[in-house]
């Protein structure tokens, strides 16, 4: 028996792939965290909640479940490198992406292997953070993507 029009209309509004992609932001830089903030919601995406430090974010990740961490490494009471695998564990299927304002290859690979899926220098624009993050989201980041400042994503992500 087939689903009724209003049944399917249920069905198809709670499908994940049709609800805005849920982000939380975990920085210690207010207005860093306000920018992110408005580019990110003037995106389309839902921004779930902001952290100024590692532990606040963890309890932030753990209580709302996103799809996208954007990570901060160099904060107060926990840093972002150990916040990282803290955030994986409590939400596996989260993407955290690392905003750094450091740019070395070294830690790129370092926090990859960690499990982060995105590496981002601050410095970045807004608008390629926020194009950035969606294709983190719907998967369809090229390996490629190193313009702007954007170092490093897993490659497996694209394929």
């Amino acid at each position: 028996m087939e689903p009724r029009r209003g049944e399917m209309d249920r069905m198809h509004a709670q499908s994940p792939l049709d609800r805005p992609t849920r982000v939380a932001i975990i920085d210690d830089t207010e207005d860093l965290r306000f920018l992110l903030r408005l580019i990110l919601t003037r995106n389309g995406m839902e921004v779930v909640g902001e952290a100024g430090d590692g532990y606040a974010g963890l309890e932030l990740v753990r209580e709302t479940r996103p799809d996208v961490v954007m990570l901060d490494l160099s904060m107060p009471v926990m840093d972002g490198r150990t916040a990282l695998p803290l955030i994986l564990r409590a939400v596996p299927r989260a993407r955290v992406v690392v905003l750094t304002g450091f740019g070395s290859d070294e830690l790129a690979d370092e926090l990859i292997e960690m499990g982060a899926v995105g590496y981002i220098q601050k410095g970045t624009t807004l608008l390629r953070i926020a194009q950035f993050v969606q294709d983190i989201a719907r998967d369809v980041v090229p390996t490629s993507h190193r313009s702007e400042a954007v170092l490093r994503l897993v490659p497996d992500l694209a394929s």
